[in-house]
C-alpha cells in the first residue's frame, strides 16, 4: 500500500463496515510497525489488509474486498500471501473479528486460525448497540 491508495482503501472500508477508519489512520498505517496491502485488478481497488507488527506477533488489523470481488477466494489469497511476507521473527498472527461476520470467521478457521476469546461489546453496531469480537489466533511457529 502507498499514501496513493489511502483514500480509495478508506472509502471502501467505509462501505464494507461503517466504523471504518479515516484516511489519517489509514496514513499511520502506513509507518514502520505495520504492513500493509492492496490489490488491484482491472485498475481499480479489489481488496486490502493491514498488519500491526510486534517483536514477535502480528496482528490482523483490517481485511476487506470490494463487493463486486467478494466469493472469488481473494480475501483467502490476499491474506495467506501477506501471512507469508511477515517478518521471520513473527510467531503467531491475532486478529478480531466481528461474531455476526460467519464468511470471515468461516475463511479464518479455513486457514488454522483459532477461537481464543470473545471480547463482550467490542465493535459499535448498527441503531447504537454493541456487538461481541471474536478474538482468533494462528501459530506460524508451527505451520
Amino acid at each position: 500500500m502507498k499514501p496513493d491508495d489511502v483514500a480509495g482503501v478508506s472509502k471502501l472500508q467505509s462501505r464494507l463496515d461503517f466504523s471504518g477508519w479515516n484516511e489519517e489512520q489509514w496514513l499511520r498505517c502506513l509507518g514502520e510497525n505495520y504492513r500493509c496491502w492492496v490489490v488491484d485488478r482491472q485498475q481499480a481497488l479489489a481488496a486490502y489488509c493491514a498488519f500491526l507488527i510486534l517483536p514477535d506477533e502480528a496482528e490482523l488489523l483490517a481485511l476487506g474486498v470490494c463487493p463486486q470481488q467478494q466469493g472469488q477466494g481473494l480475501a483467502q489469497a490476499l491474506l495467506k500471501s501477506a501471512l507469508i511476507l511477515l517478518p521471520p521473527s513473527t510467531n503467531r498472527c491475532l486478529l478480531e473479528v466481528r461474531r455476526s461476520n460467519l464468511p470471515a470467521i468461516n475463511l479464518y478457521r479455513k486457514l488454522d486460525f483459532r477461537e481464543i476469546a470473545t471480547r463482550r461489546d467490542y465493535y459499535p453496531a448498527a441503531g447504537g448497540g454493541r456487538e461481541d469480537a471474536v478474538v482468533m489466533e494462528l501459530d506460524l511457529a508451527n505451520n
